[in-house]
C-alpha cells in the first residue's frame, strides 16, 4: 500500500481488482457519452482524482445520477451539505511532466492524454497529475506572464505549454513548479530565469487584503492606486524596495501541531465549514485574531509521499 498525501489530505490508496478498475471506466465514460455533443461542462473530481461530477450553472455539483452532492467555493473547493471539502473544479492548462517535458492534455473527466491521445494518468483538484498507480508524473500549468527577480516581465508561457520570450522565440522551457528555465546567450548553460504568476490576489504582512497584480506586474490597491511590483519570488514590493505583500496561494491551513485548520480562501483568510477562523500572512505564516502566529498554510500543489 502506497499513502498520497496532497493538502493536507491523507489518502490510502490501496491496488484495485479488475473488476472495481471496469465498473469505475464504465461509469465514467457513461457520464461522458450521456452529455450533448460539443458541451463544454464545469466537472469536478475527489482527491483521488476520480470523477465526482459536473458543476452547473448555479455552482452546484451533481453526480452522475443528477443528485446533488455538494457546491462550489470562489476558491475551486468542492464543500458538501456538512461543509466538508470533497473535491475541487478540475484545472484546466498544459500537463507538464516532473522531468520539464509536455505530457498531454487535460480532458474534462479529469484524465490526462498524451498528444498521441494515450491515457496516462489523472489530475487532482490541486493540479498535479498522477498515473494510476498514484504516482505524481507531473502538474498542470495554466498560460500566463513569466516575471524575474526585478519585477520585470520576460515573456509569456502559451497555451501549447512552450515558454516565448519578448520577441516571440522559444528560448526555454517552463517545469511543472511554473520556473521558467532559459539557454544562457554566454556559456549555453541552463539559467533559471522567471517564474509563471496567475495569482492577481495580494495580502500584506498582517494579513490586510492589499488589491490585485496587473499584467505588468504592478501592485494596484483597491483605491486603484499602484502602491509597487510583483516579483517572481511571489512578494510584493513598493517603489523603496520594501516587501509589502504577497500573493495569496490557494491551499490548506493547519495548526503547529500538524492539525487540520481550514483552506485559503481569495483573501488569504482561513475558513473552517463556512467560518473565518483566522489569517494568512507571509511566508506561509497563519494568525489568530491576536496577531499571534498559531499555524501555518501548505499550497494545494504540495504533496508528500510515504512507501
Amino acid at each position: 500500500m502506497k499513502w498520497l498525501e496532497t493538502g493536507g489530505i491523507s489518502l490510502l490508496i490501496k491496488i484495485s481488482r479488475m473488476a472495481s478498475f471496469i465498473a469505475k471506466v464504465l461509469i465514467v465514460c457513461g457520464f461522458i457519452l450521456a452529455k450533448p455533443a460539443g458541451a463544454k461542462d464545469m466537472s469536478a473530481v475527489d482527491f483521488n482524482g476520480d470523477l465526482l461530477g459536473k458543476v452547473i450553472p448555479d455552482g452546484t455539483v451533481i453526480d452522475i445520477e443528477n443528485y446533488a452532492i455538494g457546491h462550489i467555493t470562489p476558491e475551486g473547493f468542492v464543500v458538501n451539505d456538512e461543509n466538508d471539502i470533497i473535491g475541487g473544479i478540475i484545472p484546466q492548462g498544459v500537463a507538464i511532466s516532473i522531468d520539464n517535458k509536455i505530457l498531454g492534455k487535460v480532458n474534462n473527466d479529469g484524465s490526462v492524454t498524451s498528444i498521441n491521445d494515450s491515457l496516462i494518468g489523472k489530475v487532482l483538484p490541486n493540479g498535479l497529475i498522477t498515473n494510476y498507480n498514484y504516482d505524481v508524473i507531473g502538474a498542470v500549468i495554466v498560460p500566463g506572464l513569466v516575471y524575474n527577480d526585478a519585477g520585470n516581465i520576460i515573456g509569456r508561457v502559451a497555451g501549447d505549454g512552450k515558454f516565448y520570450n519578448l520577441s516571440g522565440e522559444n528560448n526555454g522551457f517552463v517545469a511543472s513548479s511554473g520556473h521558467v528555465f532559459t539557454i544562457s546567450d554566454t556559456d549555453k548553460k541552463i539559467v533559471l530565469a522567471g517564474r509563471l504568476l496567475s495569482s492577481n490576489k495580494i495580502i500584506s504582512s498582517t494579513g490586510n487584503f492589499l488589491g490585485g497584480m496587473a499584467p505588468d506586474g504592478a501592485v494596484i490597491d483597491l483605491n486603484k492606486k499602484t502602491i509597487g511590483k510583483i516579483h517572481a519570488n511571489g512578494f510584493a514590493y513598493n517603489p523603496d524596495g520594501a516587501a509589502i505583500g504577497h500573493i495569496v496561494e490557494n491551499g490548506f491551513a493547519f495548526n503547529l501541531d500538524g492539525s487540520y485548520m481550514g483552506t485559503v480562501g481569495y483573501d488569504g483568510g482561513i475558513a473552517n465549514k463556512g467560518q473565518t477562523v483566522a489569517q494568512s500572512v507571509f511566508d506561509n505564516r497563519v494568525i489568530g485574531k491576536d496577531g499571534n502566529i498559531i499555524g501555518f498554510t501548505v499550497s494545494m500543489s504540495a504533496t508528500a509521499n510515504v512507501c
